[in-house]
């Protein structure tokens, strides 16, 4: 498949577009991890249990 001739278009429930709308607004402010921080943070909890 070639993406740059091709338009996919995903039809979403006004509950997804309203989450999709939060979650970029979370990105915009910041407010996300980087894969690092979570991965290390898994690791920490693993070594609690």
């Amino acid at each position: 498949m070639d993406s740059k001739s091709e338009l996919i278009i995903y039809k979403t429930t006004l509950e997804q577009q309203s989450r999709i709308e939060e979650a970029l607004d979370q990105i915009s402010s910041g407010k996300s991890f980087t894969n690092e921080h979570v991965e290390k943070e898994i690791d920490k909890w693993l070594k609690e249990k």
